[in-house]
């Protein structure tokens, strides 16, 4: 499924594993050791993002 041109959705068989399950269930994946933890929180700021790059390079 597409949304404007760019994908955001596959249809697949019900029941099918999905491909990652198939390679860790052959051996060929391992799940992560470990979670990577939460993401920083968003920065609120004025105007664009190379005006705040060189705000902070001053």
């Amino acid at each position: 499924m597409t949304d404007h041109g760019r994908r955001v959705a596959r249809i697949i068989p019900a029941g099918v594993p999905a491909k990652l399950k198939q390679l860790a269930a052959s051996g060929k994946a391992t799940p992560a050791s470990r979670h990577k933890g939460r993401r920083p929180a968003p920065i609120n700021t004025q105007g664009t993002i190379s005006d705040l790059i060189e705000q902070q390079r001053r």
